[in-house]
């Protein structure tokens, strides 16, 4: 069984506030937010797991190549839904990751939190 004390507000994200201490509910907060937080998360935690599996006898690496950090990002806006036609209701996310050889876009999705309907997800 699980630790009694909760770690969030009732009704909020008990894994999220546990690891980043803020989860989509909490005031100020978004969706794109709370899931690029999960997503640096568990690309720190693959690294660590990578390095740790890496790392030679004398604690030297033996594979140094393309180091460096990790820059993960979250660019987001609203707009108006063309389903539903509410206004400022989709969320257009884009998530990026900055490493040594370029920025790369590795996700985007857009939501109607109106209609409740993914959407196609626009440029610009």
């Amino acid at each position: 069984m699980g630790d009694l004390m909760r770690a969030a507000p009732l009704g909020h994200s008990n894994p999220s506030h546990r690891v980043h201490g803020f989860c989509s509910l909490c005031h100020g907060r978004t969706v794109a937010e709370e899931l690029a937080a999960w997503q640096v998360h568990e690309e720190a935690r693959y690294e660590a797991a990578q390095h740790a599996s890496t790392a030679t006898p004398d604690g030297d690496d033996e594979d140094d190549e393309g180091g460096g950090p990790l820059i993960a990002d979250v660019n987001s806006r609203t707009v108006d839904c063309p389903s539903c036609g509410r206004s400022d209701t989709v969320l257009d996310a884009g998530f990026t990751v900055t490493t040594p050889q370029g920025v790369h876009e590795v996700g985007r999705f857009a939501f109607c939190f109106g209609c409740e309907t993914a959407q196609e997800v626009t440029s610009g």
